[in-house]
C-alpha cells in the first residue's frame, strides 16, 4: 500500500470528520479498494447486481457499522455507469422486490474528484457504462474496530505507522486479533501503563 492512498485518500480529513460522526470516535480502515466499470461489452459485470460493501451480510443494526467512501477519480454519471442506489435500504435485512427497486433507486451523479459517502449496508450497484472509457473510482470502508479487516494492515504495513497514534488505531493495530493468550494479556498489561 502506498503511502499516498493512506494519507490522500483513506485518512481524508473531512472524510473521516463526517465517519467520525456517524461512527464514535473508534473505526479502523476495514478495506480501500479500486472500482472499474468497463464500458458495457454485452456482459454484466458483477458490480452490477445489487449489493452492499458489507458482503452476504443480510441483517440491520440499530445503528451504523460500515461506512463506504467512493471517490470518484473519474465522472460517475449515466454514460459511465455511475453508482446506482437505493435508498433505504440499510434499514431492509433482505434485497427489496423488483418492483420496490424500479419504483426508488436512483443514480449518482459526481464530477471526478467527488467522494459518495453512504452506509454501507445499503444496497446498490453499478450502472452500465456506455462510454468507451473505464470509470474509475477508489472504495474505503470505514468499520467499528469489532468488524475484522479485508486484509491485515498491520501486518502487511510490517509496523510501518505504528508509532503514529492516529494511523495505528486507524489502520487496526490496536483491534489485530492476537497469536495467542500471552500476547492477548500482555496487549492488555501494557495499555494500562
Amino acid at each position: 500500500m502506498k503511502t499516498f492512498f493512506l494519507h490522500k485518500v483513506a485518512a481524508n480529513e473531512k472524510v473521516l470528520d463526517l465517519v467520525k460522526g456517524i461512527l464514535g470516535d473508534y473505526f479502523i480502515l476495514m478495506l480501500q479498494n479500486g472500482v472499474f466499470n468497463m464500458p458495457y461489452n454485452g456482459n454484466k459485470p458483477n458490480a452490477y447486481a445489487h449489493h452492499r460493501d458489507l458482503n452476504y451480510q443480510h441483517f440491520v443494526s440499530s445503528r451504523p457499522l460500515a461506512i463506504s467512501a467512493l471517490y470518484c477519480i473519474d465522472d460517475f454519471n449515466s454514460n459511465t455507469g455511475g453508482t446506482i442506489a437505493i435508498p433505504h435500504t440499510h434499514k431492509f435485512e433482505l434485497c427489496p422486490s423488483l418492483e420496490y427497486i424500479s419504483e426508488n433507486e436512483i443514480q449518482i451523479t459526481s464530477k471526478a474528484g467527488s467522494v459518495i459517502v453512504f452506509d454501507s449496508m445499503m444496497y446498490h450497484r453499478s450502472g452500465t457504462n456506455t462510454s468507451n472509457i473505464i470509470r474509475r473510482g477508489i472504495n474505503n470502508m470505514y468499520v467499528a474496530p469489532f468488524i475484522k479487516q479485508q486484509i491485515s494492515f498491520p501486518k502487511m504495513l510490517n509496523g510501518r505507522f505504528s508509532e503514529n497514534e492516529f494511523l495505528a488505531k486507524f489502520l487496526g493495530y490496536d483491534s489485530e486479533t492476537d497469536n495467542d493468550v500471552k500476547s492477548f494479556r500482555l496487549k492488555r498489561i501494557n495499555r494500562k501503563k
